[in-house]
């Protein structure tokens, strides 16, 4: 059919103005970064992770022409964050400032997340471990204090920061160089640990030099050795490891990193304004004044180190009993569980006052049921707890809510079966999907 003049002059007006859309859009993807950037921290605002970030946003930001943002995304020990930034678009706008605990969850079991969900783009921090004992304990060099704990297996208690920690794994490394046996005591944080020495309630702490410089000052407690690879300018009379003679070398660090599926060339922008950032007055005085210890390592240097830290670790944890020993497979227990029991305790309640008792004996009886109920539902969500991290999320949270239909009442399979897939289906992609609530591998 043949077109009319009028139709020929729209079809040649569209197709004019789709090649100006086409070559805009080129235009605008090859200009990067041409909106703001995120920076996902896995830790609560106020920490030294958040504050360097923060620093490095700053500087970077002017940099590379565009504001950059932080965005704090804490919990499930750093998982809730590395999980969210891993799964975030390609496009170099969003950088997660990840951490040593990254190297640390699939060894021992608790989320599938590792260095290789991502493509490092700059190390900013390097912070070594170090064994600090109480000013009047008999040791004096690392030397007494292993020989010591040889001859008196589990005898001597070295306190962490939690199990699985950095610094728990920095004494954990030592364990296993030395041939001794420590008796490992988990505290929520460092600042506990370091407060159970002092008061001699413990043997020693594997912390950061940080966390008990001030008190190295005092002459309240000791240093004996220091897992890095060169004595440190903070305390130059402690000795490394290795002039212990243990070729030991650990500690935490931070960095950037953005998913694997970024272009090189974005990430090489990134690495510049980032690098430029790191070398400015104002991010190596607040890194200064945090006590941080600086360490800039490229893309690919980066990329080289975080393979041998997740070797390590994942040598360190296979094929032994340190993991069950040491206690840090402690049971990671979701926050939401919580919310669960209120929302069954509610249902329960409601269940329970529908029938209005006639008589004493019945209030009896429907007391006895209730509570038989509600034991049972206690028992149920232990049994969901412990399922989830060998189900996972999906396939446990349906059985969960199918045996929970069952016990309120539900007998009939199809609508129990209906039920319970239609509610995880709708709440997964309510939270994954629309509110962007990144679900951890262990629970999906």
């Amino acid at each position: 059919m043949n077109k009319t003049p009028l139709g020929m002059m729209r079809t040649c007006i569209f197709c004019f103005l789709l090649l100006l859309l086409t070559a805009g859009c080129a235009q605008q993807s090859a200009r990067f970064p041409s909106k703001s950037i995120t920076v996902v921290v896995p830790w609560d605002a106020g920490g030294g992770t958040d504050a360097l970030a923060r620093s490095i946003a700053n500087q970077a930001g002017r940099e590379l022409g565009q504001v950059v943002n932080v965005l704090n995304r804490s919990g499930g020990a750093g998982a809730i964050g590395h999980s969210f930034g891993a799964a975030a678009r390609p496009d170099g706008y969003t950088v997660t400032m990840i951490t040593y605990e990254l190297c640390t969850y699939e060894p021992l079991g608790r989320v599938e997340l590792s260095p290789l969900n991502f493509k490092p783009v700059i190390q900013l921090n390097e912070d070594p471990a170090a064994i600090t004992v109480h000013a009047d304990s008999p040791w004096k060099t690392l030397k007494e204090f292993t020989e010591y704990a040889r001859q008196h297996p589990g005898e001597v208690t070295i306190g962490n920061s939690g199990p699985g920690a950095v610094w728990h794994i920095g004494a954990l490394k030592l364990e296993k160089l030395a041939g001794v046996r420590f008796t490992h005591v988990p505290h929520n944080g460092a600042k506990p640990a370091v407060t159970q020495l002092l008061g001699k309630h413990l043997d020693a702490v594997s912390v950061s030099p940080a966390e008990v410089l001030q008190f190295l000052e005092l002459g309240t407690l000791r240093c004996l050795g220091v897992m890095s690879e060169h004595r440190i300018p903070e305390l130059p009379d402690a000795p490394t490891c290795r002039e212990a003679g243990y070729d030991l070398v650990h500690g935490t660090w931070r960095g950037l990193a953005v998913p694997p599926e970024t272009p090189d060339e974005i990430v090489s922008i990134l690495e510049q304004g980032f690098k430029k950032g790191y070398d400015s007055p104002d991010f190596q005085e607040t890194a200064r004044k945090a006590l941080l210890g600086l360490r800039y390592r490229d893309s690919q240097q980066f990329k080289e180190f975080l393979d041998g830290e997740l070797e390590s670790v994942t040598e360190l944890f296979s094929g032994s009993d340190l993991i069950i020993r040491s206690g840090s497979n402690v049971t990671m227990v979701p926050r939401f569980y919580g919310v669960l029991f209120l929302i069954f305790a509610v249902i329960l309640a409601a269940k329970a006052m529908k029938k209005i008792p006639s008589s004493e004996n019945e209030v009896g009886e429907i007391s006895s049921s209730a509570f038989k109920l509600t034991l049972l539902s206690f028992v149920i969500l232990l049994a969901y707890a412990v399922f989830m991290f060998v189900l996972g999320y999906i396939l446990s949270t349906i059985l969960y809510l199918a045996v929970m239909f069952y016990v309120l009442g539900e007998r009939r399979p199809l609508a129990v079966g209906a039920y319970s897939v239609s509610i995880v289906f709708i709440v997964y992609v309510v939270f994954k999907s629309i509110l962007d609530v990144p679900i951890p591998g262990f629970w999906g």
